[in-house]
This record gives C-alpha cells, structure tokens and sequence, in this order.
C-alpha cells in the first residue's frame, strides 16, 4: 500500500469514509481511506507503474467580463472529468481565490460530497528567490475539523499554482 502523505496536523483517516460512485461501483459502504483492501493493492500497482492515484488537474479556464471573473477547474481521474466553478470580482488577488473555491468544488465532485471541504485561504508568498502560492483546506468534523495545508511553486500562472496547491492540500484524504 502506497504510503499516506499528511498534512502538519494529522487527518484521523477512520473517520474519514470515501464512496465514489463511478470508481467503487459494487462497494457496500464505501472504503476506509487508509485501511487495507483490494483497492489498495491496485493503487500500489498504478503508483509502481509511476501513476499516482487520485486526481490531476486537467484544465484550468479563466473568463474574464466586465468586473467579473469566473474560473472553470477541471480535474481528471482514470477515464472521468470532475468540474468545479466558482466567480468573483475581477482583480488579480481575488483571482486566487476564486481558483481555489473552483478547485475545491471539483474535488468535492469528485467524492460525491462525501468529503466536505471548504476553502481556509490562499495565497502568494515569498520562498527565497521564488514565489509560492499556499492554501489552506478546511476539512470540517464534529472534532473542530482540521484545515490541510498545500503549497505550489508559482512558476508562470498564478491562477494554476493556486489550483495545485488545493490539490496538495486535499492529497492526504484522496489517497
């Protein structure tokens, strides 16, 4: 079983239950992430052919019109596209946002909103030389929750790097 990367504070992977609908077809009560099944090995066998499961991003489309922007997240696992939309006020810092918000619907797409996310905050910040875009993932429970925390290198769109950094932020609960 391919090793589950976490996140500063630690996700208590037996609460957290995820049914797909397309991907665990036939499955009763869905799977325990982090408990070991016949999933699990096929995971370990796409990661060993150098395929990571889960999600990637796929395309990331920005509108712009007027003062508004709307940003469309579409995220691929396997054979299936997962969509996420969300829009905004048209200004370079809220861009951001508006990303990331598209970025964490696409995802709770993707489990059926069986993991339910909402977006803590995102943002550029300075890495040495670099910039890096981080974001912050609230993942609610009766706990208190925990919010995951995921970080992007910003190499040419800000807008991307933004979406990546949700995906790295949610990796830990996909796995």
């Amino acid at each position: 079983m391919p090793e589950v990367r976490r996140s500063n504070r630690d996700v208590d992977q037996r609460k957290l239950r995820v049914l797909h609908p397309d991907h665990d077809a036939g499955k009763g009560a869905g799977e325990t992430i982090g408990e070991p099944s016949s999933a699990g090995s096929e995971s370990a066998a796409r990661a060993a052919a150098g395929r990571t499961p889960g999600l990637s991003l796929f395309s990331v489309a920005v509108e712009s019109a007027g003062l508004g922007c709307r940003v469309t997240v579409r995220l691929r696992s396997e054979d299936a596209l997962y969509e996420g939309v969300a829009s905004g006020p048209d200004v370079p810092h809220h861009r951001l946002r508006i990303a990331a918000v598209a970025a964490v619907r696409a995802v709770e797409e993707f489990t059926a909103g069986v993991v339910p996310l909402a977006l803590e905050d995102v943002r550029e910040v300075p890495m040495g030389p670099r910039m890096v875009v981080l974001a912050g993932v609230a993942l609610p429970g009766p706990d208190g929750g925990d919010c995951l925390l995921g970080a992007a290198l910003l190499q040419q769109d800000p807008v991307e790097a933004a979406v990546r950094a949700v995906l790295e932020a949610v990796r830990p609960v996909l796995i």
